[in-house]
């Protein structure tokens, strides 16, 4: 399996299920990988899982990078088979809301700069 990183977040590229028992996640670049608050390291840029490192249900991974801890799809283990479990919907929602929230003030901003443009231009032209 392969983890995606957009500069936020860590998803799985695959959504098939996967034996546990041949689990290897590979990683961005200086990357490691906590799984149920263990953190493993790659040997080069793969992570080779136990099978004892994964339980069943669901599984919480996280990313590491630069001693930053990045969200990350969890992994849903049921019987010799893991899938993808899909990012958590609540901090995602509260993310996008803050980043909206954000544009729209600097949306605001710009609308008032450029009426004061727009106010300045057409006085200029009123005398030339």
């Amino acid at each position: 399996m392969t983890l995606l990183f957009d500069g936020k977040n860590a998803f799985f590229a695959e959504r098939d299920r996967i034996s546990v028992k041949s689990l290897v996640i590979h990683l961005p670049r200086n990357a490691s990988l906590f799984v149920n608050g263990i953190c493993y390291f790659p040997t080069g840029e793969a992570v080779h899982l136990p099978s004892t490192a994964i339980r069943t249900g669901e599984n919480i991974l996280a990313l590491r990078i630069d001693n930053r801890i990045y969200p990350t799809e969890g992994l849903y283990v049921d019987t010799d088979y893991a899938s993808p479990m899909g990012l958590l919907t609540e901090p995602l929602l509260l993310r996008q809301c803050e980043r909206i929230a954000s544009l729209e003030e600097k949306l605001s901003h710009m609308s008032e700069r450029v009426a004061r443009l727009e106010k300045r231009t057409e006085a200029r032209m009123l005398f030339s």
